[in-house]
């Protein structure tokens, strides 16, 4: 598996959008799509495994507020009453860490 990025956690809500078109209107009607669907259900896999590890309760926070729903980071700031560099900061240097 490749390494987590903060843009590759940013495709989330795409990701987790386009899974539920397959699944509402059963799109996997051939080994193209059937293929396409399974890499969707993996990568939401591996996006919400990755989440769910955090430990810091803060970074767990705000990564769940900016991607699963998809907050913006002045919207996480305010509700967490830090400021928006610090939760962007605070974000991409623990993606940044987690991987070395």
């Amino acid at each position: 598996m490749s390494e987590m990025t903060l843009s590759r956690l940013d495709n989330y809500f795409v990701i987790k959008k386009q899974v539920e078109l397959y699944e509402q209107h059963n799109i996997d009607n051939d080994e193209l799509s059937k293929a396409e669907h399974k890499r969707l259900c993996e990568e939401l896999t591996a996006l919400d495994n990755y989440i769910i590890s955090i430990t810091d309760e803060t970074i767990k926070s705000i990564a769940i507020q900016r991607f699963i729903f998809k907050k913006k980071y002045q919207q996480i700031a305010d509700y967490m009453k830090l400021s928006k560099g610090s939760v962007y900061r605070m974000l991409s240097q623990y993606i940044e860490k987690s991987h070395k």
